[in-house]
């Protein structure tokens, strides 16, 4: 009788372990979220940018506090034309890390693409207040002034823009004297 007792008992506890791999494989496979990231930064390289969100996403799951991982994410979605997911990302990126440079310009590129030249020009403009040779935040900030039909801002950046070495800057200059 306890014989019987034993061989139930241990194939109870083989019952449970086996339907715990089952149903709680992610828990046994969990990876930490420095490699989740470092994958998907690499899925954002090959172009891969569902498995990017995917691992990105599985990152934030783990650790909610870490900017990179947003930042990487926001590039995803920006890659794959989620502009709204990138630019919560992006957003949370500033919450989370108020002098994370190209947050502010990867948000302001979004603004601008969405004619919110306003928060535009205020993105690029902390962009460049946080990194002042940002030769695309000028650039931006420039189209971003001739959206709102401000010529003599937008030639100020585009000639900043220029004399860092940015080559669209001067195709900007180009165009803006025939206009």
């Amino acid at each position: 009788m306890k014989l019987h007792f034993k061989i139930i008992g241990i194939a109870g506890i083989i019952i449970i372990i086996c339907l715990s791999v089952l149903f709680y494989k992610d828990f046994f496979s969990a990876k930490d979220p420095l490699q989740l990231m470092n994958q998907g930064v690499e899925n954002i390289r090959k172009g891969s940018y569902k498995d990017a969100v995917d691992n990105l996403s599985k990152a934030i799951d783990i650790n909610e506090k870490d900017p990179e991982v947003y930042y990487n994410r926001g590039i995803a979605y920006f890659n794959s034309g989620s502009y709204d997911d990138a630019l919560k990302d992006f957003t949370k990126v500033i919450e989370l890390k108020p002098d994370y440079i190209f947050a502010y310009s990867n948000r302001g590129i979004i603004y601008y693409m969405k004619d919110m030249n306003d928060a535009a020009i205020n993105d690029f403009t902390r962009g460049i207040q946080l990194k002042p040779d940002l030769t695309t935040a000028y650039l931006f900030r420039g189209r971003s002034y001739l959206k709102r039909k401000n010529k003599n801002e937008a030639r100020k950046d585009f000639e900043k823009a220029k004399s860092l070495g940015n080559p669209d800057a001067e195709i900007e200059l180009k165009n803006l004297s025939k206009k």
